[in-house]
This record gives C-alpha cells, structure tokens and sequence, in this order.
C-alpha cells in the first residue's frame, strides 16, 4: 500500500491541485510518498514531446528491439502467409516491385488500375508466360530467389512505365533476357546470333569434311 504524505497534491509542471491518489500520479519508489511530483497528463504530454525529439536516434534502437523479441515470430507468420495465399503475395510482390521501380526510374505507374485484385486475377486467369508460354510458378521459394520460372511484370516500351497496355507477364528467364532493349536491338541481336550460328555450322562441316579428304588421301598414298 503506498503512503501518501497529504489528501492533495500540485503538479510540478502545470500548477494545478489533483487529490493525491495513484489515478492521477504516477508511483514511483525514488518519489516522496512514492508517486510522481508531476500529474499523468503533464508527465505524459513530456514523454510524446521527448520521444518525438529524439525519434530519429531511437529508431535503429527499437527496430534492433522489435528484431530480438519478434522477429523469428514474424518471420514464421510470413512464411506460412505466404503458403496459405501464394497467389495474393506474389500479387503484393509485384505490384510492390513496379511501385518501387517507377520511383526509382521516374516513369508513370497506374496505382489505381494495377492493384493486388487485379494482378491476382491476372496471374490466376492464365497463369502462362507471355512469351514462351512456360507456365509460371507463384508457390513460395524457401531460398528467396528468382527462378527461370517466377512471374515478372514487363515493361514493353520502358519509358512509358506500368500504365495499361504496356505491360506484360512474363517469366524471369524471358523478361532478363529483354530488359530494356527495343525491338531493334533484339532483332539486332538475333542477326548476329544467325550469322554466327551459321559460321559456326558451316566451319564444323568444312572441318568434318576436310577430316574425310585427309582419309581418302591416305588411303591412296597407301
């Protein structure tokens, strides 16, 4: 039971007279008569000021906090969210993605067409790359990387960003192929790809064919 010194107090901050009673001083040992010199609503409004003064340099701090008291139990809950609903987190991963990129490369996103129920849709209606119809894998990857097969939102003339129809769902593999090359430097890319293709068909023959020569040469010399 704590002892109170006398039936009523004033605050130390705002002057005022509180009947000295646990409701409206907070107890404290080191105090006289083990409450606070200064009211809950004084002490309180304190605290807001001094938190709020120094949140800068106490955010690392309780992020570290939260970390060690929660973070292996939010990463469990995580993970089985993500098993329960793949489909509606790869939905928030992608959007999120598009959100990030648009920012970082200043180009436009439509936040209000593409949201999750609309990416959810569209992964779900037809779950197929776009470009070389690989079926696509939305399921949770324990190791957290990008897969040949993970769906990827791709850009078809990249400057004018995520805006309806100029964007398509592809797999990762087809998507990092293309990145932001135009349709020039792709069929660029593919006559070079031709050409040394054909070299190289065409050198293998002459080197098997150059190979029979030899044979028939010493065949007569013999």
């Amino acid at each position: 039971m704590l002892s109170m010194c006398c039936v009523s107090k004033v605050c130390g901050r705002c002057n005022n007279l509180f009947p000295n009673t646990i409701e409206n001083f907070k107890p404290s040992k080191d105090c006289r008569g083990g409450l606070t010199g200064t009211c809950r609503s004084c002490n309180a409004s304190y605290h807001r000021a001094w938190k709020k003064k120094n949140k800068r340099r106490l955010a690392p701090l309780r992020r570290q906090q939260y970390k060690q008291r929660y973070g292996a139990i939010q990463r469990a809950k995580e993970e089985t969210r993500k098993k329960e609903y793949p489909i509606r987190v790869r939905a928030q991963l992608l959007r999120g993605g598009m959100k990030e990129r648009s920012k970082d490369l200043d180009i436009p996103f439509d936040s209000e067409y593409f949201t999750v129920s609309v990416l959810m849709t569209w992964i779900s209606s037809d779950p197929k790359c776009e470009c070389c119809s690989r079926k696509l894998d939305v399921g949770f990857k324990l190791d957290r990387m990008k897969h040949d097969d993970s769906p990827s939102i791709d850009r078809l003339i990249p400057r004018l960003g995520y805006v309806r129809g100029n964007v398509s769902l592809l797999c990762w593999r087809c998507n990092n192929l293309k990145r932001d090359a135009t349709l020039h430097e792709l069929k660029t890319v593919c006559k070079w790809l031709k050409k040394k293709d054909a070299h190289r068909r065409g050198a293998g023959v002459k080197k098997v064919l150059d190979g029979h020569e030899n044979i028939r040469a010493s065949e007569v010399t013999t």
